[in-house]
């Protein structure tokens, strides 16, 4: 089988799944449009997987979400995707977003029927909150119509997709996966670190790390006999704007700036509480 990935860029979180993926196909090919989007603290690694950078138009999209946050985002136009299907002949295409270049793999679905197209919709209710409608919204309803399988990321996914009228045996829930350690590597907790909190992100409005500060400081004035910590894994606009936060005398902040992917499991091996305040994502 002959496979061809369509993605903006490769995240670390998704080496280990496409090199998996990469050993279990007669033939891969990923095409991407960017090395790594603006903004985006990650190295480009590609660990030997077959990418292939496509010739693309970008352009920076900024928005104000409903729930508040302004956001920024690129949005990219490989204009050489009808080509590279051509020339690589996959059975199957996964096409990631509800955009152009899913699109595109549609347009090739149609003129080779052999072809199967699985979108990969990273979508979540609150993550489209206001970009359903309009023109937007009816050519997501015909993109989704058009896949032959969507995966989505997990049940807020699956809603989304349904309402613009996804049939349910069409939709499968894939969450992300990474390398784990064996049981047996794995170091029981100490009680401080059961208890320690990790916020794991980017410190900018949509992760609502700053915003969140009032609710937990109240929290800790409300246990002052308990002493609580939280590490933050991450950088961003909002930094000094949490460095500076008024905190109880029971409250203690230690932002590790930014962490590199592979040093985070050693980051949650030693925090018990996932802080996750964002708001609007599919990721967590």
């Amino acid at each position: 089988m002959r496979v061809t990935i369509l993605t903006n860029f490769i995240a670390p979180y998704r080496i280990p799944q496409f090199t998996a993926f990469n050993k279990q196909v007669e033939k891969l090919e990923i095409l991407i449009s960017t090395g790594m989007e603006k903004g985006r603290p990650w190295p480009v690694e590609w660990h030997g997987l077959p990418v292939r950078l496509q010739r693309s138009l970008s352009r920076e999209n900024v928005t104000v979400h409903p729930n508040g946050f302004e956001e920024k985002s690129e949005v990219h136009l490989p204009y050489d995707t009808l080509y590279r299907l051509a020339r690589f002949r996959p059975d199957v295409m996964i096409s990631g977003e509800l955009g152009f270049r899913t699109l595109l793999a549609v347009i090739y679905r149609k003129f080779t029927r052999r072809t199967r197209l699985i979108v990969w919709a990273t979508v979540s209710e609150a993550s489209e909150r206001g970009r359903s409608g309009g023109v937007r919204g009816r050519l997501r309803r015909y993109l989704l119509a058009s896949a032959d399988r969507i995966i989505v990321n997990g049940e807020s996914g699956r809603r989304y997709v349904r309402a613009f009228g996804a049939r349910n045996d069409k939709i499968d829930v894939i969450p992300y996966c990474m390398n784990l350690k064996a049981p047996e590597q794995i170091r029981a907790r100490t009680p401080d670190e059961t208890y320690r909190l990790l916020c794991v992100g980017n410190l900018g409005d949509r992760k609502g790390v700053l915003q969140s500060l009032p609710a937990l400081c109240a929290a800790a004035r409300s246990l002052p006999e308990r002493n609580i910590e939280m590490w933050i894994a991450g950088d961003g606009p909002q930094k000094a704007a949490i460095e500076a936060f008024p905190l109880p005398s029971n409250l203690t902040l230690r932002l590790l700036g930014h962490t590199h992917y592979d040093e985070l499991p050693g980051v949650y091996e030693q925090c018990g509480i996932l802080f996750f305040p964002v708001l609007a994502d599919e990721w967590g």
